[in-house]
């Protein structure tokens, strides 16, 4: 026959193979477009209609047909992209014994040119609906989510790459939290779509956040991963809780240039918080004669607060006139006082000097974000490091801004404060002065001290300073036995009822007695 005859031929059998489809004949479709073949001359052409063989005696239900199809496409064209797909769904609905072949399958596929991400999201839609094992949905998400991380280069900019790219990550990270898998996979996953979205550029960024924040599948993974983090923090496994928190902040960061969502600004901010609070305690699990790995960890801790302060002011600078400015102003004032209080304890641990630590107090707590409690934990932090003098120097500085704002009111708030100073003493005799101010601070206020300082409080102080004075005069030492004696007394006045006023007023008179002797 002549090739006009041939290609007449061909294209009428073609069209009722096509017509036989839309009927639902699939059957009768691939009889006719296998008889449709052998009129064609080019390899490429027949290839092409036996890629339709098989996907017709796929929705056949004819799978011996269909894998015998995909093979003689392959065969004629090694790049007919259509066969490639079909011999994935092929090899993949063998089941998990065929892992091997399939990945490989796939990875053929990825590589082939004119694979878009429309025909991803058809190969894993058709995988999502086939009866394949897990761990098989898992190898084509994470061999197209390696294809798309490349596309991301290619494509316009209509963004589809990357919108694609975020689903699948996204699916990703929803199987590796479902089945446990380890962390490090999760941190390669969120590094795919770091580098997709830094290859793609703003273009298709932008469409992942709109003025209500983060899409959705955007803020899915932003759960995910920081369920992760927050499940590694809470079993002290540090090191891979900083590579997820680091992970996506890095992908949290790309949008710093193409959006102004404040949603998006904190949600960076506080990963790198979490990142700084897993070095804090790496280094304090850290042995101190690690000197030179322990000042190298201490300094990627103070470079990462550093950070986080540039982010906190560029977050301040972004137009917060909608209805999140109450709570992201809010926002800003605690990332700032954990800040603060992480960056102490990271320069408390690093070893700095005494007079340094009290001058990052005396700076921080003129900060109105910072407020006067952060020095309370200030101290706790100063004192669990060993540095007794710094941990005092807080309480004292509380005390003085405390009461220098709130004056009377806040002497219960003051409580806790006078203890902790008392408890820091190196000696009995040391804290003295404390207690002296202390009753000169009850005496100010008259009859209503023990509305304004809590009377366990009051009954803590006489009970410490009788036990003192009761120690030195079993050494004798009755001159200071006789000080904190009167001491003792003088605040019992204020929580009357709660000791033995008598046979103490009688123990004093007898100590006194031995004073004059």
């Amino acid at each position: 026959a002549s090739a006009g005859l041939r290609q007449d031929v061909a294209r009428a059998l073609w069209r009722l193979g096509c017509d036989s489809v839309r009927a639902g004949r699939h059957c009768l479709a691939v009889v006719l477009l296998e008889e449709a073949a052998p009129f064609l001359d080019d390899d490429a052409e027949v290839a092409r209609c036996w890629a339709a063989v098989a996907a017709c005696s796929r929705w056949g239900n004819l799978a011996d047909k269909c894998s015998a199809s995909v093979e003689k496409a392959l065969a004629l064209d090694a790049g007919q992209l259509h066969a490639a797909l079909m011999a994935v769904l092929c090899s993949a609905e063998q089941g998990e014994h065929a892992v091997g072949k399939t990945r490989a399958l796939l990875q053929r596929v990825s590589e082939l040119p004119g694979v878009s991400p429309r025909h991803v999201a058809c190969l894993l839609q058709a995988l999502r609906g086939s009866d394949v094992g897990s761990k098989l949905r898992a190898v084509a998400l994470e061999v197209m989510g390696t294809c798309l991380e490349r596309k991301c280069t290619s494509v316009g900019e209509d963004g589809q790459a990357i919108a694609a790219l975020v689903e699948v990550v996204t699916e990703l990270l929803a199987q590796a939290e479902s089945r446990n898998l380890p962390t490090s996979d999760m941190v390669r996953y969120l590094g795919m779509l770091q580098r997709g979205m830094e290859a793609h550029g703003d273009i298709g960024v932008k469409g992942l956040v709109d003025h209500s924040g983060p899409c959705t599948a955007l803020r899915r993974i932003m759960q995910l991963a920081w369920a992760r983090g927050q499940q590694l923090g809470r079993s002290a496994e540090w090191p891979p809780c900083v590579d997820v928190f680091d992970a996506l902040g890095r992908v949290l960061g790309r949008f710093e240039a193409s959006s102004c969502h404040p949603a998006v600004f904190h949600a960076r901010i506080w990963c790198l918080v979490m990142v700084a609070s897993a070095r804090v305690q790496m280094l304090k699990a850290m042995a101190r004669g690690q000197r030179e790995l322990f000042g190298e960890m201490s300094s990627r801790a103070l470079e990462v607060l550093d950070s986080a302060h540039q982010l906190c002011q560029k977050a301040a600078q972004v137009d917060t006139g909608n209805r999140m400015a109450e709570h992201a102003g809010g926002n800003a004032d605690r990332v700032f006082m954990v800040l603060v209080l992480l960056e102490f304890e990271t320069r408390c641990l690093s070893g700095e000097s005494e007079t340094q630590l009290k001058q990052f107090v005396d700076e921080a707590s003129t900060q109105h974000a910072v407020g006067v409690k952060s020095l309370l934990a200030m101290s706790k932090i100063a004192g669990a490091s060993s540095s007794r003098r710094v941990a005092m120097h807080c309480l004292q500085r509380y005390l003085r801004v405390s009461l220098g704002v709130h004056g009377i009111a806040s002497y219960s708030q003051c409580a806790v404060a006078y203890r902790e100073l008392i408890v820091l003493q190196t000696s009995r005799n040391e804290s003295f002065e404390v207690y002296d101010g202390i009753l000169h601070l009850l005496g100010n206020a008259g009859a209503g001290a023990s509305q304004w300082h809590p009377t366990q409080e009051i009954a803590w102080l006489v009970a410490t300073a009788w036990n003192n004075g009761c120690h030195f005069y079993r050494l004798q030492q009755y001159r200071w036995a006789e000080r904190w004696l009167a001491k003792s007394l003088a605040l019992l006045k204020y929580c009357s009822g709660m000791f033995p006023e008598d046979s103490m007023t009688k123990s004093y008179t007898e100590c006194m007695q031995l004073c004059s002797d």
